[in-house]
């Protein structure tokens, strides 16, 4: 299970050299967790910044079976921030 935030799907919608990497990891992830607001914000960046297919792109892309959106309580945000505490930018865990 995956957790896949805007500025992952702004990546894909916008074909950077990291899009296949990332594509591979949605395809390849039993399920991948998306809050709404992560929706609402990403669909609001991709009709403000790119052609109106891009948000079409975007719709089938969140439309695919293995991506949930949910919604996430207050555990959930305490696992995300400890996640992000052990391997997040600045935590040693790899490259930043």
């Amino acid at each position: 299970m995956i957790a896949v935030d805007t500025s992952a799907f702004i990546a894909i919608v916008a074909g950077g050299p990291e899009r296949p990497a990332m594509m591979e990891c949605l395809w390849n992830a039993e399920a991948v967790l998306v809050s709404p607001v992560t929706v609402a914000e990403t669909r609001m960046v991709v009709a403000g910044r790119f052609k109106p297919q891009a948000e079409t792109k975007l719709l089938e892309i969140l439309d695919e079976p293995n991506i949930m959106v949910t919604s996430i309580g207050q555990k959930d945000l305490d696992i995300l921030h400890a996640a992000f505490l052990r391997y997040g930018r600045g935590s040693g865990s790899g490259p930043s």
